[in-house]
Protein backbone atom coordinates (compact mmCIF):
# COMPACT_ATOMS: atom_id res chain seq x y z
CA UNK A 1 0.00 0.00 0.00
CA UNK A 2 3.07 2.23 0.18
CA UNK A 3 4.62 4.38 -2.51
CA UNK A 4 8.00 3.04 -3.63
CA UNK A 5 10.78 5.18 -2.18
CA UNK A 6 14.25 5.65 -3.63
CA UNK A 7 17.02 7.43 -1.79
CA UNK A 8 18.41 10.09 -4.09
CA UNK A 9 20.17 13.44 -3.91
CA UNK A 10 23.63 14.80 -3.32
CA UNK A 11 25.27 16.98 -0.73
CA UNK A 12 25.73 20.73 -1.14
CA UNK A 13 28.55 23.03 -0.08
CA UNK A 14 28.62 24.61 3.35
CA UNK A 15 26.71 27.86 3.84
CA UNK A 16 26.99 27.81 7.60
CA UNK A 17 27.27 25.18 10.31
CA UNK A 18 26.07 24.81 13.87
CA UNK A 19 29.65 24.21 14.87
CA UNK A 20 30.34 27.80 13.85
CA UNK A 21 27.50 29.24 15.92
CA UNK A 22 28.49 31.53 18.77
CA UNK A 23 28.64 29.71 22.10
CA UNK A 24 26.65 31.13 25.00
CA UNK A 25 25.47 30.11 28.41
CA UNK A 26 22.78 27.46 28.43
CA UNK A 27 19.34 29.03 28.71
CA UNK A 28 17.43 27.29 31.47
CA UNK A 29 13.67 27.69 31.51
CA UNK A 30 12.30 27.84 35.03
CA UNK A 31 9.52 25.29 35.56
CA UNK A 32 6.01 26.55 36.16
CA UNK A 33 4.34 25.01 39.19
CA UNK A 34 0.64 24.36 38.87
CA UNK A 35 -2.25 22.91 40.81
CA UNK A 36 -4.38 22.17 37.74
CA UNK A 37 -3.76 21.57 34.06
CA UNK A 38 -4.50 24.27 31.47
CA UNK A 39 -7.63 23.87 29.34
CA UNK A 40 -6.43 25.75 26.23
CA UNK A 41 -3.71 24.90 23.70
CA UNK A 42 -0.36 26.31 24.74
CA UNK A 43 3.34 26.11 24.00
CA UNK A 44 6.59 26.55 25.87
CA UNK A 45 10.27 25.60 25.75
CA UNK A 46 11.60 23.00 28.17
CA UNK A 47 15.31 22.77 29.00
CA UNK A 48 16.82 19.67 30.59
CA UNK A 49 18.39 20.08 34.01
CA UNK A 50 20.18 17.44 36.05
CA UNK A 51 17.31 17.49 38.55
CA UNK A 52 14.73 16.75 35.82
CA UNK A 53 16.48 13.62 34.48
CA UNK A 54 15.25 10.18 35.48
CA UNK A 55 16.93 7.39 33.52
CA UNK A 56 16.19 7.94 29.83
CA UNK A 57 13.78 10.85 30.28
CA UNK A 58 13.41 14.42 31.47
CA UNK A 59 10.31 15.18 33.53
CA UNK A 60 8.46 18.31 32.37
CA UNK A 61 7.11 20.59 35.10
CA UNK A 62 4.61 23.01 33.54
CA UNK A 63 1.03 24.13 34.14
CA UNK A 64 0.00 23.00 30.66
CA UNK A 65 0.98 19.37 31.26
CA UNK A 66 1.05 18.58 34.97
CA UNK A 67 -1.78 16.31 36.07
CA UNK A 68 -3.21 15.95 32.55
CA UNK A 69 -2.67 12.43 31.18
CA UNK A 70 -5.11 13.17 28.32
CA UNK A 71 -2.94 15.96 26.90
CA UNK A 72 -1.36 15.51 23.47
CA UNK A 73 2.22 16.79 23.26
CA UNK A 74 4.18 17.67 20.11
CA UNK A 75 7.92 18.20 20.53
CA UNK A 76 10.90 19.47 18.50
CA UNK A 77 14.43 20.08 19.80
CA UNK A 78 15.46 23.76 19.93
CA UNK A 79 19.19 24.47 19.69
CA UNK A 80 18.94 28.20 20.55
CA UNK A 81 15.84 29.19 22.54
CA UNK A 82 15.26 32.94 22.31
CA UNK A 83 18.17 33.18 19.88
CA UNK A 84 20.60 32.27 22.69
CA UNK A 85 22.83 29.36 21.76
CA UNK A 86 22.34 26.62 24.30
CA UNK A 87 24.35 24.60 21.81
CA UNK A 88 23.36 21.20 23.20
CA UNK A 89 22.04 18.51 20.87
CA UNK A 90 20.16 15.33 21.68
CA UNK A 91 20.98 13.10 18.74
CA UNK A 92 18.38 10.44 19.52
CA UNK A 93 14.81 9.83 18.37
CA UNK A 94 12.46 11.09 21.08
CA UNK A 95 8.99 10.34 22.38
CA UNK A 96 6.70 11.72 25.06
CA UNK A 97 5.48 9.72 28.04
CA UNK A 98 3.13 10.36 30.98
CA UNK A 99 4.58 9.25 34.30
CA UNK A 100 1.63 8.36 36.52
CA UNK A 101 3.80 8.22 39.66
CA UNK A 102 4.73 11.89 39.26
CA UNK A 103 1.61 13.01 37.33
CA UNK A 104 3.96 14.65 34.84
CA UNK A 105 4.72 14.34 31.15
CA UNK A 106 8.27 13.68 30.05
CA UNK A 107 10.48 13.64 26.95
CA UNK A 108 12.18 10.30 26.48
CA UNK A 109 15.11 9.08 24.38
CA UNK A 110 13.97 6.05 22.39
CA UNK A 111 17.42 4.41 22.57
CA UNK A 112 17.19 4.30 26.40
CA UNK A 113 20.00 6.87 26.92
CA UNK A 114 19.77 9.82 29.30
CA UNK A 115 18.93 13.20 27.69
CA UNK A 116 21.84 15.65 27.92
CA UNK A 117 21.70 18.48 30.43
CA UNK A 118 21.09 21.77 28.60
CA UNK A 119 19.18 20.28 25.68
CA UNK A 120 16.05 22.31 24.95
CA UNK A 121 12.74 21.32 23.36
CA UNK A 122 9.78 23.21 21.96
CA UNK A 123 6.61 21.67 23.39
CA UNK A 124 3.11 22.32 22.02
CA UNK A 125 0.20 21.04 24.12
CA UNK A 126 -3.35 20.19 23.13
CA UNK A 127 -5.24 19.59 26.43
CA UNK A 128 -7.20 16.72 24.88
CA UNK A 129 -8.00 15.05 21.57
CA UNK A 130 -9.85 17.13 18.99
CA UNK A 131 -10.42 17.08 15.21
CA UNK A 132 -6.92 18.32 14.28
CA UNK A 133 -5.21 16.64 17.25
CA UNK A 134 -5.48 12.86 17.44
CA UNK A 135 -3.51 9.65 17.99
CA UNK A 136 -2.71 6.74 15.72
CA UNK A 137 -1.46 3.34 16.91
CA UNK A 138 0.14 0.71 14.67
CA UNK A 139 -1.94 -2.43 14.43
CA UNK A 140 -2.57 -5.29 12.04
CA UNK A 141 -5.15 -3.41 9.95
CA UNK A 142 -3.50 0.00 9.55
CA UNK A 143 0.20 -0.84 9.15
CA UNK A 144 2.20 -1.65 6.03
CA UNK A 145 5.98 -1.95 6.03
CA UNK A 146 7.46 1.13 7.65
CA UNK A 147 4.15 3.04 7.85
CA UNK A 148 1.13 3.33 10.13
CA UNK A 149 -1.83 4.98 8.38
CA UNK A 150 -3.94 7.70 9.97
CA UNK A 151 -7.49 6.91 8.91
CA UNK A 152 -9.03 10.24 9.96
CA UNK A 153 -11.67 12.55 8.54
CA UNK A 154 -9.26 15.39 9.24
CA UNK A 155 -6.64 14.01 6.83
CA UNK A 156 -8.25 11.51 4.43
CA UNK A 157 -8.42 12.79 0.82
CA UNK A 158 -6.43 15.88 1.86
CA UNK A 159 -3.01 15.65 0.16
CA UNK A 160 -2.27 19.30 0.99
CA UNK A 161 -2.72 18.86 4.75
CA UNK A 162 0.30 19.78 6.87
CA UNK A 163 0.94 17.27 9.65
CA UNK A 164 3.15 17.17 12.70
CA UNK A 165 3.88 13.85 14.42
CA UNK A 166 5.48 12.99 17.77
CA UNK A 167 5.94 9.46 19.06
CA UNK A 168 4.28 8.44 22.34
CA UNK A 169 6.10 5.86 24.45
CA UNK A 170 3.67 3.21 25.66
CA UNK A 171 6.08 0.51 26.79
CA UNK A 172 7.71 -0.51 23.51
CA UNK A 173 10.73 1.30 22.10
CA UNK A 174 10.82 2.40 18.44
CA UNK A 175 14.27 3.91 17.95
CA UNK A 176 13.44 5.61 14.63
CA UNK A 177 12.84 9.15 13.43
CA UNK A 178 9.22 9.80 12.42
CA UNK A 179 8.24 11.31 9.07
CA UNK A 180 4.88 11.74 7.31
CA UNK A 181 3.70 11.24 3.75
CA UNK A 182 0.49 11.08 1.71
CA UNK A 183 -0.22 7.74 0.05
CA UNK A 184 -2.10 8.51 -3.17
CA UNK A 185 -3.15 4.89 -3.60
CA UNK A 186 -4.91 4.88 -0.23
CA UNK A 187 -5.83 8.61 -0.08
CA UNK A 188 -4.54 8.56 3.47
CA UNK A 189 -1.66 10.11 5.36
CA UNK A 190 0.82 7.86 7.09
CA UNK A 191 3.52 8.21 9.74
CA UNK A 192 6.63 6.23 8.79
CA UNK A 193 10.05 5.29 10.12
CA UNK A 194 12.77 7.24 8.34
CA UNK A 195 15.23 4.66 7.03
CA UNK A 196 12.56 2.14 5.99
CA UNK A 197 12.57 0.13 9.25
CA UNK A 198 9.42 -1.92 9.77
CA UNK A 199 6.82 -0.24 11.96
CA UNK A 200 6.51 -2.22 15.18
CA UNK A 201 3.01 -3.16 16.34
CA UNK A 202 1.80 -0.88 19.12
CA UNK A 203 3.92 2.12 18.10
CA UNK A 204 1.86 5.23 18.83
CA UNK A 205 1.99 8.82 17.57
CA UNK A 206 0.33 12.11 18.36
CA UNK A 207 -0.70 13.74 15.07
CA UNK A 208 -1.47 17.45 14.62
CA UNK A 209 -3.01 18.94 11.47
CA UNK A 210 -2.89 22.44 10.01
CA UNK A 211 -2.97 25.83 11.74
CA UNK A 212 -3.82 25.17 15.38
CA UNK A 213 -3.45 27.08 18.63
CA UNK A 214 -2.66 30.30 16.79
CA UNK A 215 0.20 28.76 14.84
CA UNK A 216 0.92 29.09 11.13
CA UNK A 217 1.83 25.98 9.13
CA UNK A 218 4.04 25.74 6.07
CA UNK A 219 6.42 23.49 4.18
CA UNK A 220 10.17 23.77 3.68
CA UNK A 221 11.62 22.25 0.52
CA UNK A 222 15.21 21.11 0.58
CA UNK A 223 16.93 22.73 -2.40
CA UNK A 224 20.41 24.02 -3.14
CA UNK A 225 19.09 27.47 -2.22
CA UNK A 226 17.83 26.50 1.24
CA UNK A 227 20.43 23.94 2.36
CA UNK A 228 23.80 24.67 3.90
CA UNK A 229 25.80 21.94 5.64
CA UNK A 230 23.59 20.39 8.35
CA UNK A 231 20.84 23.01 8.09
CA UNK A 232 17.87 23.94 5.94
CA UNK A 233 16.77 27.57 6.06
CA UNK A 234 13.16 28.74 6.24
CA UNK A 235 11.94 32.11 4.97
CA UNK A 236 8.63 33.30 6.39
CA UNK A 237 7.02 36.53 7.56
CA UNK A 238 6.07 34.68 10.74
CA UNK A 239 9.61 33.66 11.69
CA UNK A 240 11.96 36.18 10.05
CA UNK A 241 13.54 38.61 12.51
CA UNK A 242 11.98 37.01 15.59
CA UNK A 243 14.50 35.18 17.75
CA UNK A 244 11.67 34.03 20.04
CA UNK A 245 9.85 32.22 17.26
CA UNK A 246 8.48 28.86 18.39
CA UNK A 247 8.62 26.16 15.68
CA UNK A 248 7.74 22.47 15.36
CA UNK A 249 9.20 20.41 12.52
CA UNK A 250 8.34 17.02 11.01
CA UNK A 251 9.94 15.50 7.87
CA UNK A 252 7.53 15.25 4.91
CA UNK A 253 8.39 12.67 2.25
CA UNK A 254 6.28 14.15 -0.53
CA UNK A 255 4.96 17.69 0.13
CA UNK A 256 2.46 18.93 -2.48
CA UNK A 257 3.15 15.85 -4.59
CA UNK A 258 6.67 17.12 -5.41
CA UNK A 259 8.47 14.03 -4.16
CA UNK A 260 11.70 14.87 -2.41
CA UNK A 261 11.70 11.19 -1.52
CA UNK A 262 14.91 11.26 0.51
CA UNK A 263 15.27 9.61 3.89
CA UNK A 264 16.80 11.63 6.72
CA UNK A 265 17.51 9.22 9.56
CA UNK A 266 19.05 11.91 11.78
CA UNK A 267 16.83 13.42 14.46
CA UNK A 268 16.16 17.05 13.56
CA UNK A 269 15.61 20.24 15.50
CA UNK A 270 15.32 23.98 14.93
CA UNK A 271 17.57 26.95 15.66
CA UNK A 272 17.59 30.70 15.10
CA UNK A 273 19.99 31.61 12.32
CA UNK A 274 21.34 34.98 13.47
CA UNK A 275 23.15 36.01 10.27
CA UNK A 276 19.92 36.22 8.28
CA UNK A 277 17.45 36.48 11.16
CA UNK A 278 15.52 33.33 10.36
CA UNK A 279 14.77 29.80 11.50
CA UNK A 280 16.63 26.75 10.24
CA UNK A 281 15.92 23.04 10.61
CA UNK A 282 19.08 21.02 11.24
CA UNK A 283 20.32 17.47 11.67
CA UNK A 284 21.05 16.84 15.35
CA UNK A 285 23.84 14.51 14.22
CA UNK A 286 25.35 17.50 12.32
CA UNK A 287 25.46 15.35 9.19
CA UNK A 288 25.00 17.34 5.99
CA UNK A 289 21.39 17.85 4.99
CA UNK A 290 20.64 16.25 1.62
CA UNK A 291 18.75 18.01 -1.14
CA UNK A 292 15.21 16.67 -1.36
CA UNK A 293 14.72 16.39 2.40
CA UNK A 294 11.53 18.38 3.09
CA UNK A 295 9.75 19.42 6.28
CA UNK A 296 6.38 20.45 7.60
CA UNK A 297 6.63 23.41 9.99
CA UNK A 298 4.25 24.95 12.51
CA UNK A 299 5.33 28.34 13.84
CA UNK A 300 4.27 30.93 16.41
CA UNK A 301 5.66 34.35 17.28
CA UNK A 302 6.45 33.98 20.97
Amino acid sequence: MMNIRKKTGRRYPVLTTLAGAAMAAVMLIAPTLASAADTQPSHFTWTVTSASISGDLTLINDAATNGNPKALLYVSPNYSPGGVCGCVTDNEPIAVYYDTSDSQWSILNENDSAPPVGASFNVFVEPKKSGPAFQVTAGSTNTSGDTVYADSKTTNDKPDAILQATQVWNGAYNDNVAGVYYDTSADEWGVFNEGDEAMAAGTEYNVLVGNVGGGTSGTLDGTSGTIGADSEHYTSTVTNGDSNTFVLDTPNWDPDGTCGCVYDTSPTGVWYFTSDGGIAVFNESQANMETGVDFNLLAWNS
